[in-house]
């Protein structure tokens, strides 16, 4: 092996680690934009939830809706007849 070959292994030896890591970073980036998007989805449901919670029996009756579908609609099973 002459040396240029092993200048050649060393450089790739080096460059392995940093793209290994570099893929771990990116990993890292979209793991932590994935759970701040599920964060920001939540939070949004929970204000609309309390906004509704809010509503009196008028408010609700002029959106057709009633004290039992709130409660459905926070719990995912509200359907519209």
């Amino acid at each position: 092996m002459n040396l240029s070959n092993q200048a050649h292994s060393l450089i790739d030896l080096r460059q392995k680690p940093l793209s290994d890591l570099l893929r771990w970073l990116l990993q890292g980036r979209r793991l932590m934009r994935r759970l701040s998007a599920a964060w920001v989805a939540r939070r949004e449901h929970a204000r609309a939830m309390a906004e509704l919670y809010r509503f009196d029996d008028r408010e609700l009756r002029d959106l057709a809706l009633s004290r039992a579908d709130v409660r459905a609609i926070e719990e995912g099973r509200f359907r519209r007849d």
